[in-house]
């Protein structure tokens, strides 16, 4: 009897299991649940840090966005490209799994940097591809200009790469709260008028509300995200205010406060892919169009998807996939993704801005430079902008 119960509760199991894997795959392209991952503890001079990895091949590390989010983002989404790369999905110091610092001063850039290079020795490996995702940007580009011979290839997926990137992040996000949710924004402001500031839980919770609007075009499928399964998976905020600061809802402080690689972007050498969300209001097409510029012109290209907030692996799965693909594995743009060009600017109507003046020197790229690029496949605008 006990053994009969058994079996029906594996088969129940397999059941619900086959069931959020056809109600995933269902919502976007094939993406499935995984049960591949093994799960690894590193341990490093600061401490535990915890990862996991699948599939075979030149690792692809997914660097995560906060500062103060895990791995859990990205999965199980990124095990699409799992065929051809060993996918490793990493929590650094401080956040997830892995350990936490004594000193909340020393969470920077430059330490976030070091977990990256402690898991490329781990991995046994020589050359890595990086994907930093929104704040995950910022180490990963960090790495590629510390470490260039060690990078094949960067994508900055929805990224900052700078306190600059990350400020127009925060006003960008403070602009479509005043414009489309005024009640929210005046009660924001009545805090600020009486001293709360960006860490009190009472402003927290005003900007929680409007995570969908900020995050997604369309918000309901926030429901795919995986949900943390250890209350430490959950965002950081020791890590979010050491780097940010207390202000960080309106200003940049903590570590991150000044932080500008533009001055060694001439040491990238890696290939680098900067990808956007039409809608994304965090990482706007305007800032996406300011770090693909600030590329050297022989490395960059850029893709916007038209149908996408922050997170176009999600809510575009089928054409990110294929076209991060073809980029890893230096394969031409899939022929399901149209390319479309906008020689005025990225959206089409208005003129580039112009380059800032040390990365102009740096990449070798001109005003009149760039306009010829979106001539080029140097631009790729995926879906319909109709």
């Amino acid at each position: 009897m006990g053994r009969k119960m058994k079996l029906v509760k594996m088969f129940i199991g397999m059941c619900l299991c086959v069931g959020a894997a056809i109600a995933l795959a269902s919502n976007s392209g094939s993406t499935v649940l995984t049960e591949t991952l093994a799960s690894h503890k590193l341990i490093t001079r600061d401490g535990m840090l915890y990862y996991e990895a699948e599939g075979q091949g030149e690792p692809l590390i997914l660097v995560p966005g906060g500062p103060g989010a895990c791995r859990i983002s990205f999965q199980p989404w990124f095990s699409r490209l799992s065929n051809n790369h060993q996918v490793v999905y990493y929590d650094a110091i401080g956040r997830g799994l892995s350990d936490r610092l004594g000193d909340p001063a020393l969470y920077t850039v430059e330490r976030d940097v070091d977990d990256i290079e402690n898991l490329r020795q781990a991995l046994g490996v020589q050359r890595i591809s990086l994907l930093g995702q929104s704040y995950g940007g910022i180490p990963a580009l960090a790495y590629a200009l510390k470490y260039p011979a060690h990078v094949s290839h960067l994508v900055l997926s929805s990224a900052m790469i700078s306190a600059a990137s990350f400020q127009a992040n925060i006003d960008a996000a403070n602009a479509t709260m005043q414009m489309f949710y005024p009640a929210e924004w005046a009660r924001v402001q009545a805090l600020r008028a009486i001293g709360v500031r960006s860490a009190d839980h009472r402003s927290e919770e005003e900007y929680a509300q409007l995570a969908e609007m900020m995050y997604w075009h369309d918000g309901r499928l926030a429901s795919l995200m995986k949900q943390p399964s250890d209350p430490r998976e959950r965002l950081d905020m020791t890590v979010y205010r050491a780097m940010l600061g207390e202000n960080a809802d309106f200003v940049v402080g903590g570590t991150l406060k000044g932080y500008d690689p533009l001055p060694m972007m001439h040491r990238l050498a890696a290939r680098t892919l900067v990808i956007g969300g039409r809608y994304d209001r965090v990482a706007t097409p305007e800032i996406v169009a300011q770090t693909y510029r600030s590329i050297p012109a022989s490395l960059a290209q850029l893709a916007m998807f038209e149908h996408s907030g922050h997170r176009p692996w999600v809510e575009e799965s089928d054409a990110y996939f294929a076209r991060v693909s073809a980029f890893l594995d230096d394969q031409p743009t899939p022929a399901q993704v149209g390319t479309v060009m906008h020689p005025a600017g990225v959206d089409g109507t208005k003129p580039l801005a112009p380059i800032d003046a040390r990365a102009a020197k740096d990449s070798g790229r001109s005003k009149t430079s760039t306009y010829f690029l979106f001539l080029s496949n140097s631009l790729t605008i995926v879906g319909n902008s109709g």
